[in-house]
Order: C-alpha cells, then structure tokens, then sequence
C-alpha cells in the first residue's frame, strides 16, 4: 500500500473515511445505548423536555410531564434539595459567592454550574415501591429561544438521568410482555400503547369509546371497583388479576396496577401498567 509522508519525513497511512461519510449519529441509537434518559428542567421548576425514553424507567409517558412541575413528580422528602440544586447560586465557593449570572455563566466558570446528585422520583412500575432513586448530571445554562422579558436569561438544568445503583441490582422490567394504558379518573379509557392494542385486538377508535369497565368480566367487576375505590383514596391500588374482554370475544386474564398521576396537585389522571397472565 502506498503511503504518505508528513512533513518530517515520517510515514503514515492516510485515514479512511469512507465508512463514517455516510453514517450520521442516529439520536435513537443513544438513547438506547443510555442506561437512563435525557432531561431540561427549567430553574422555576418545570420539566421543559424530557426524552421518550423516560417511560421504560418511570412508566410515564414523554407528553404527560413535560410542562409539568418537576416537584409533583419527586419524593416530598427530596423537593428541598431538588429546588436547592435548579439555583444557579447554591453552590458557589466562598471566593465566587459575590460573583454574578453574567460572569459566571463565561466559559472559564461554567464548572460552578455543574450538578450531581441523586432523587427520588416518583415511578409508574410495578417492579418498584413507587419511587426510582436517579442519579442526576448535567449543568446550569441558559434555556435559549423563550420569549420572556426579564432582566436575567432563562435558566434549566439539562442532565442525564439514570438509575442510582448498579444495572445487575436494578430490577428491569419485561418490556417485552407488558403493556400500559391511560385513563380518567373514573377508568374511561384515553388511550393504550401498541402492545397492548395488538394483544387485545382494538383500534384506538374503538378504545376511545370505552367505559373503564365496559371490558371486564362481569364476576371480577366487584373486585376492580374495590381497586377502583382504594386508587382514589390511595393514590395507588395493590396488584389485582382479572379478566379483560378481547376484540375477539375471548377473556384474557391480566395482572394489573394503577397509579395516579397529579397536576396542579390534584388527581389528573391514572396509569395503568398491566401483564398478560395467560
């Protein structure tokens, strides 16, 4: 092979590009590749965007918590420490403390911005006791493209969120046979991801039609409206199996938990997370 020499003299073999010109870097591929999920939360306090990979760790999905507050989704015990780290200023060292936003946001400072830390938020899976613990890295920077009129920039946090401990010691849910769908408070039915249309058979214009007990076999519809009962006053309802009604006609038995998901502090919606028993 020919080869090229540099200006000392010295010979090299001229890099080959080829197998990258044509490879631009697929966004899916990372977030795949990420043992967590991508996250902007504003200073104020509001998820400002969050990657759709959330749902495979928290059970929320991408558009039921962005612009939602950050501290309705977190442990009541963390929301302290959370406000604390979202403050530009928390933890300047004593030889910065008087300095200000527009300094410490140059380049040379930017390190004083830089977060680490861990929450509990709270988590939508039956495989844990409601709260994930994250561990939380990112920076304080400035939240471009918003249209506020204020004195100083906007600011959020832009981190990756993953989970606190080691992967082997983390339950991981079977993704591939379990299937989650949204209801109102009075279990009316909003829609349900594609496993689970496939598995009962349903289209998402028939599913809109659908009363939260319209499907269950009528001896377990006592049992669900006890679960009912408890998630309204709970928040959350124990594990409960019943038989749900396919397109087909058949009963197919699931294994079900719901929880409820807060807005304003009040009860906005429920997600159910369910598993095929047979």
């Amino acid at each position: 092979m020919h080869k090229d020499k540099d200006e000392n003299g010295s010979l090299h073999r001229p890099r080959d590009l080829t197998a990258f010109d044509h490879t631009p870097l697929d966004g899916e591929m990372f977030l795949q590749a990420l043992n967590g999920f991508l996250m902007i939360l504003t200073c104020e306090g509001e998820v400002f965007f969050a990657t759709h990979s959330i749902e495979g760790y928290l059970g929320f999905h991408q558009s039921d918590i962005v612009h939602q507050s950050v501290y309705e989704l977190v442990h009541s015990e963390d929301r302290e420490e959370l406000q604390r780290q979202l403050m530009w200023n928390s933890f300047l060292p004593p030889e910065s403390a008087n300095i200000g936003l527009q300094d410490v946001l140059l380049p040379d400072n930017c390190h004083l911005l830089e977060r680490s830390f861990t929450v509990r938020f709270r988590c939508l899976l039956d495989n844990t006791s409601g709260f994930l613990r994250l561990d939380i890295r990112g920076r304080v920077k400035v939240l471009h493209g918003q249209n506020r009129k204020s004195e100083e920039p906007p600011l959020a946090l832009f981190a990756i969120c993953t989970p606190f401990g080691p992967p082997s010691l983390l339950e991981i849910p079977q993704k591939e046979v379990m299937f989650k769908s949204k209801h109102k408070l009075d279990l009316a039915l909003v829609s349900m991801d594609q496993r689970g249309k496939m598995l009962l058979g349903y289209s998402d214009s028939e599913l809109a039609n659908m009363g939260g007990y319209d499907l269950v076999h009528y001896d377990d519809l006592a049992y669900v409206a006890s679960a009912h009962q408890e998630l309204l006053k709970t928040g959350a309802s124990g594990m409960i199996a019943y038989r749900f009604q396919t397109k087909e006609g058949q009963w197919q038995w699931l294994q079900t938990s719901s929880r409820l998901v807060y807005k304003n502090s009040k009860p906005d919606f429920v997600i159910s997370t369910h598993r095929p028993l047979m």
